[in-house]
C-alpha cells in the first residue's frame, strides 16, 4: 500500500528524532508529516512502554502506531488498557507479540500472500545494511527468499 517513497527506516538503536519509532510512513506528498508509525523491540516491551511512545506519537502528531515486541523473553500481558489510554489521546495503538502475530496480519490482509512475503523479503534485504541487520538475520532472511 505504501511505497520507499513514503517510509522511512531508522537504524538500530536510533532514537526517534525525526519520527516516534523506528519506520515512519509518510503523507502522501510529504517528505516530513509521518502518518504512521512503528516501533521493533527486541527487549522486553512493557505497558509503560506502549504509553511512552503513543505519548510520543501524539506530541509529532502520529495517530496511527504499532509496536512489535519481539524479544524471545517477552512477557506477555493484555494490551487492552493502553490502546484504551492512547485512544482516549487519539492515538490509534496496535501491539504484536512476536514475529508470526505479525506475519500473520500481514498475511491476512493480503490479497496475495506469495507476492507479500516476498515483497518483504526483499525489501528487508535491500535495506539490511541500513538496518544494521546482523549477519546471522541476514542469513535467514535470505535462506527465506529462497523458499
Amino acid at each position: 500500500q505504501f511505497g520507499p517513497d513514503r517510509i522511512k527506516v531508522s537504524r538500530v538503536n536510533d532514537p526517534s528524532r525525526k519520527y516516534p519509532g523506528d519506520v515512519g510512513v509518510f503523507k502522501a506528498g510529504s517528505k516530513k508529516d509521518v502518518e504512521r508509525s512503528f516501533e521493533v523491540r527486541d527487549k522486553n516491551v512493557t505497558p509503560s512502554d506502549l504509553r511512552i511512545f503513543a505519548t510520543r506519537a501524539l506530541e509529532k502528531g502520529v495517530t496511527k502506531i504499532a509496536m512489535a515486541a519481539l524479544a524471545e523473553n517477552q512477557e506477555r500481558f493484555d494490551p487492552t488498557d493502553e490502546m484504551i489510554w492512547a485512544a482516549r489521546r487519539g492515538v490509534r495503538l496496535v501491539v504484536f507479540f512476536g514475529v508470526a502475530a505479525l506475519l500473520e496480519q500481514a498475511l491476512f490482509w493480503s490479497e496475495n500472500e506469495g507476492v507479500l512475503t516476498g515483497m518483504a523479503i526483499e525489501r528487508v534485504l535491500e535495506r539490511a545494511e541500513q538496518i544494521e541487520i546482523s549477519e546471522a538475520g541476514l542469513a535467514i532472511l535470505q535462506s527465506l527468499s529462497s523458499v
